[in-house]
């Protein structure tokens, strides 16, 4: 059961990858953004989408970990993985190409 408790913390670095594509998507359909012209009703399903899959994942690591002791840590893993996931694609991109 140990190998399920790290795996669970290794996904929550991808969950907030997670949230931050949805951030960022949400960001750039609202009002006059980049990718389209005021498009609400795609970021607010969006929004919902990336809140219920918190909430199950969150639910998921309940089951794991049989307690809520694991919330502080896997809280702060999505919220340090979702600020760093815009310069690591940077990085990344800036590996590729130069």
């Amino acid at each position: 059961m140990k190998l399920g408790k790290v795996l669970y913390m290794i996904a929550c670095a991808g969950v907030g990858f997670g949230c931050f594509i949805a951030v960022f998507f949400i960001a750039f359909n609202l009002e006059d953004g980049f990718m389209s012209q005021d498009n609400k009703p795609l970021a607010a399903l969006v929004a919902v989408t990336s809140l219920f899959g918190l909430t199950v994942f969150f639910f998921i690591g309940k089951a794991i970990f049989k307690s809520n002791q694991f919330l502080g840590p896997a809280i702060a893993i999505i919220i340090i993985s979702a600020i760093f996931s815009l310069p690591a694609m940077e990085l990344i991109t800036n590996l590729i190409y130069n």
